[in-house]
């Protein structure tokens, strides 16, 4: 769970960093976990199609996990 919840945080971060010109970028965040061997993972993921041009752009996710950090 705590996984999950850290990248819920980021998810919501990502949110506030946004750009909203038409809100398809923050529709297309994604919250997930996965497990890799003996560790779990949280995921943010951004499936828009547009989301690797914001990523450069703004940097979107990268400040969004910096927000989330110990």
């Amino acid at each position: 769970q705590m996984c999950r919840r850290a990248a819920e945080n980021g998810c919501r971060a990502a949110e506030r960093h946004a750009p909203r010109d038409t809100g398809r970028y923050v529709e297309g965040l994604d919250v997930t976990t996965q497990v890799y061997g003996d560790r779990q993972t949280g995921l943010l993921i951004a499936r828009a199609g547009h989301s690797t041009v914001l990523e450069v752009k703004h940097r979107i996710l990268g400040r969004a996990v910096d927000s989330i950090r110990p």
